[in-house]
């Protein structure tokens, strides 16, 4: 969190910024994530059992997979 400092010279209020994931979380139609996918970066994180896969697409066409337990 980024500490956002507002307010005159004599009284200080702090907030704070809650920092955004960039991923965005998909959901099915019974309302459980099913992935999260990152347009920029061009990947999808899907995470099961203690495991996550992120897919990775490249710009020749091809793709990565990446296990790692969680």
């Amino acid at each position: 969190m980024k500490p956002i400092f507002f307010g005159s010279s004599v009284t200080y209020k702090f907030r704070f910024e809650k920092e955004v994931n960039p991923m965005e979380v998909i959901k099915n139609g019974k309302g459980k994530t099913v992935c999260r996918a990152d347009g920029s970066s061009k990947s999808v994180e899907i995470i099961h059992k203690h495991y996550k896969t992120t897919i990775t697409f490249l710009s020749n066409g091809k793709y990565t997979i990446t296990n790692t337990k969680i």
